[in-house]
């Protein structure tokens, strides 16, 4: 959901308008640049928002950024990241821009949360226990790597049936996620081990897809732990069934 609010001050010399993107909107990944045609890293952009949320005296609302881009779409690009690939919390965090009249085509990001240490608190969190997961696996070779990622993620987090526990922060906490998390933990750790690894998008559901002996293969964990198997297991694409249609764009 976008939602759009302009601003004017006094003699309209400044006119701003934000942009803020809903977090955990399940949007395609595949075709997203790690950066935008500013150069910015967009790694280090969510590095910088969070170290900002976390500062002792950062007010709840709007957070201003130095990050500067330059075109709507790259901001849309970053929040897309943000969400999908960088953001552990369950704290609501919002990607917004502010665009000023004497300063045309620059988009100045900013963040809108109305608990900054809180979120960064649970990003902070999930960073160390997932490093720690990470640091514990021993594996060598593309495959063994994987399966290691897989059976640590399959063994960890039982399937919330309730829906509550979406975020990577509370898959952590509570041993419960939804394919949300499933994924997003798989993907995380795959790629703390040295894999290629994104996630796939279909009609209300995800998976993942995992560069394996010069190819992609896809698993399904979500399916496989609430049958109690491993059926979609590192299977080509073709393999997966009629039910694993990615969302098209």
């Amino acid at each position: 959901m976008w939602g759009f609010v302009k601003k004017n001050t006094l003699a309209g010399y400044m006119a701003s308008v934000l942009l803020c993107i809903l977090m955990l909107v399940l949007i395609p990944t595949e075709a997203l640049a790690e950066d935008g045609g500013s150069g910015i890293s967009y790694e280090k952009t969510g590095s910088i928002l969070i170290k900002l949320m976390e500062k002792e005296d950062c007010q709840p609302g709007y957070i201003k950024t130095e990050v500067v881009f330059l075109s709507q779409k790259e901001v849309e690009d970053f929040a897309m990241y943000f969400y999908n690939n960088y953001y552990y919390g369950s704290v609501p965090v919002k990607v917004c821009y502010t665009i000023y009249s004497d300063k045309p085509g620059e988009y100045h990001l900013s963040v809108y949360t109305d608990k900054p240490q809180e979120a960064a608190r649970e990003q902070r969190t999930a960073e160390r226990k997932l490093e720690e997961a990470a640091a514990g696996m021993c594996a060598q070779g593309e495959y063994d790597k994987a399966m290691e990622v897989y059976q640590w993620t399959y063994d960890h987090f039982d399937y919330d049936y309730s829906l509550r526990n979406i975020s990577i922060y509370s898959a952590l906490e509570t041993g419960m996620t939804v394919c949300n998390g499933y994924t997003r933990i798989f993907q995380a750790l795959c790629t703390k081990r040295g894999l290629e690894c994104e996630i796939v998008y279909g009609e209300g559901h995800a998976w993942n897809k995992v560069w394996l002996g010069g190819q992609w293969r896809y698993v399904d964990i979500t399916w496989n732990k609430n049958l109690s198997e491993n059926r979609w297991l590192f299977l080509k694409e073709d393999e997966m069934g009629s039910r694993h249609r990615p969302l098209e764009g």
